[in-house]
């Protein structure tokens, strides 16, 4: 998965596309992300498409292909201005059999447009 995933998002090097000492580009972490808005939006992120506004990302640590991971995250803020709802995401990726922190990631993203569904009829 990782090197198809390297290979869509055109990381050629050999450290995302090799075998030995293969390691996971920080980005992969995108889908934990939409496990967590999954349970957080639970009737969907609105009657338009989500919108990525921002995102910050700390990398603390290389991932290795085949560590064992865990991945925590919490919705931070969701808030609505000038009729647009925001989401604040936050993410923690840890390595399981030592607990160090790999990468810090931040998101933030616009659900829908208020009003969006009339407006589209």
């Amino acid at each position: 998965m990782v090197r198809e995933y390297c290979h869509a998002v055109e990381l050629h090097h050999e450290m995302f596309q090799g075998v030995e000492g293969q390691i996971m580009p920080p980005t992969l972490i995108h889908l934990d992300k939409l496990r967590l808005y999954r349970h957080a939006c639970p009737l969907g992120t609105g009657p338009t498409a989500r919108i990525h506004y921002e995102y910050d990302a700390e990398i603390l640590g290389a991932v290795f292909v085949g560590d064992h991971l865990s991945v925590k995250g919490l919705i931070r803020e969701r808030y609505t201005k000038k009729g647009r709802e925001y989401v604040v995401l936050e993410m923690e990726l840890s390595r399981v059999k030592t607990g160090e922190l790999l990468i810090r990631y931040t998101d933030r993203v616009i659900l829908a447009f208020r009003g969006a569904s009339e407006k589209a009829a």
